[in-house]
């Protein structure tokens, strides 16, 4: 499917092909997960944020494989916002999903961090 090209464009590195083959894609195929999980980490690639928050959050909708590295992504840009609540929300989920993830005990001392820290 036309998906399929824009997560092979976005593995060579060609992100406006593949913001063009998932939107076609997204066109014939509205709840397809992974085309939102690509076009998000799209996004967030060309430093486009508010599309990137919201196409990721779109790929948690319809679970699928990606829902915990989508958390994880997330909770990443929330941080480099300084949405450290939404940060820590996304952080906890991920650590419900994955809690045998090599990088749990890091997570888990981002998130004592995190809450010492409140939105503005």
């Amino acid at each position: 499917p036309i998906i399929n090209l824009g997560h092979l464009y976005y593995e060579t590195q060609k992100y406006s092909q593949t913001e063009e083959f998932l939107l076609r894609g997204l066109k014939k195929e509205p709840q397809a997960t992974l085309a939102y999980f690509f076009l998000g980490l799209t996004y967030g690639r060309l430093e486009r944020l508010p599309a990137a928050l919201e196409n990721l959050e779109n790929s948690l909708i319809g679970g699928g494989p990606r829902v915990a590295q989508a958390h994880l992504i997330l909770a990443n840009l929330f941080m480099s916002s300084r949405e450290f609540a939404k940060a820590r929300e996304h952080l906890e989920t991920y650590l419900k999903i994955q809690p045998r993830d090599p990088r749990a005990d890091h997570i888990r001392a981002v998130l004592s961090q995190l809450k010492t820290h409140s939105n503005p």
